[in-house]
């Protein structure tokens, strides 16, 4: 069993909409010569929400995914992005956990642990269903004997450079016994258009976690998926997650040739980062430095990866603890002694030319909208052309 819980309920439909601090809108965009057009909008919700504090079972976090989906929904959203280790929890013991219930369940069939493994996704599509909305459900740490029908059959790496296909059957491969953070896509319809196993751990991560692989665990390129707006829409996505952020080469991954003969290259047209970074990630070294830091290393990535490849980027952040107002607290903290994380929160929605377009200032709870011009990757694909300059790079 790899996900990160097991429960096959549904969470209750709301009677009645409940409080939620929203930040931003989803009413067309005003550009000067250009009218509105529907077809050309994706409406994106972030919800920045705290992790679930159940843990794998996930139970309350599927609560409130329910209630951010339906609200992010009725407000008109094509896409609703939560944060990394949302229905997880955001710490060692629980990812742990999910090692330790799966244990159990290694002697039981194959198709008995395929059926609790994609529990939580069954919810979850029924919740997009439900809603009429797609939703990038965070993140799941799952362990990499993972298996559901959607999937390509995993692989098993002999060790020299020889593969087989894994049917679930047999003892585990170490493979197997390794804990993978991974992003699923659902669509409106229930379905799983994409899924992406986080590369670059943090390094407090790789004590417990796996980086994903290409052959092991990640889709064949191009590492990106088609999805379709409310309009009919169609455009192309793809999924990094948190740390991920700070490697262009990533992003670079999911550029391709295209078969039409086009001159540039072809890739994401947003770029979904669900993520769960701190304002005390830097350590105490860095908060010497600057008390900031961190918030500003993440506004700087965001709008400099949409304007490098020229696409959208919608990075949901977790919620928490607000920082402490005195710089004195500040040089206090001390994680080693076990010292909570601050918050940072600054989910957002940038894109060329606009820049940010909207973002959670606060580490509050929030739902954040934003509708996009798509228009503005077209034009921004001829001015800056940084595709059309990468693929001749790639004929050299």
């Amino acid at each position: 069993m790899a996900a990160a819980m097991t429960t096959s309920e549904e969470p209750a439909r709301l009677e009645s909409e409940e409080d939620i601090l929203t930040i931003g809108t989803l009413a067309p965009r005003h550009t000067p010569g250009l009218a509105p057009s529907d077809i050309d909008e994706l409406r994106i919700a972030c919800a920045q929400v705290l992790p679930s504090e159940q843990g794998p079972r996930g139970a309350g976090g599927l609560d409130k995914l329910q209630r951010f989906a339906e609200r992010a929904a009725q407000a008109g959203a094509d896409v609703v992005v939560f944060p990394e280790y949302f229905l997880t929890g955001a710490t060692h013991e629980a990812w742990k956990d999910v090692r330790t219930r799966s244990s159990a369940s290694r002697s039981a069939s194959a198709e008995a642990r395929e059926e609790q493994t994609s529990d939580f996704l069954k919810t979850i599509s029924t919740v997009a269903r439900r809603n009429d909305i797609d939703i990038v459900a965070g993140t799941i740490v799952e362990l990499g004997s993972h298996h559901v029908p959607h999937r390509l059959d995993d692989v098993k790496d002999d060790g020299n450079n020889n593969s087989s296909n894994n049917n679930n059957e047999g003892p585990p491969s170490a493979h197997d016994d390794k804990l993978f953070n991974t992003a699923y896509y659902v669509d409106r319809h229930g379905h799983v258009a994409g899924r992406y196993t986080k590369k670059r751990l943090w390094h407090p991560e790789r004590a417990v976690l796996s980086p994903g692989h290409e052959l092991l665990h990640h889709a064949p390129p191009p590492s990106t998926f088609e999805i379709t707006t409310r309009r009919g829409r169609t455009l192309r996505a793809g999924i990094l997650i948190c740390w991920d952020l700070a490697f262009p080469e990533l992003f670079r991954e999911m550029l391709f040739k295209a078969d039409d003969g086009s001159t540039s290259l072809q890739g994401p047209d947003v770029v979904f980062a669900p993520i769960c970074w701190y304002a005390t990630d830097c350590g105490r070294s860095g908060l010497r430095w600057s008390t900031t830091g961190e918030a500003s290393l993440l506004d700087g990535m965001c709008q400099a990866r949409a304007i490098e490849n020229e696409c959208v980027i919608a990075m949901t952040n977790v919620a928490g603890k607000a920082p402490p107002a005195s710089q004195e607290a500040w040089l206090a903290w001390d994680g080693d002694k076990g010292d909570e994380p601050w918050a940072v929160g600054r989910s957002c929605v940038c894109a060329p030319f606009v820049g940010c377009m909207q973002r959670v200032e606060g580490t509050d709870e929030a739902l954040l909208l934003a509708n996009v011009d798509l228009r503005c990757l077209d034009e921004a694909r001829q001015v800056y052309r940084c595709r059309y300059d990468l693929a001749l790079e790639r004929d050299d």
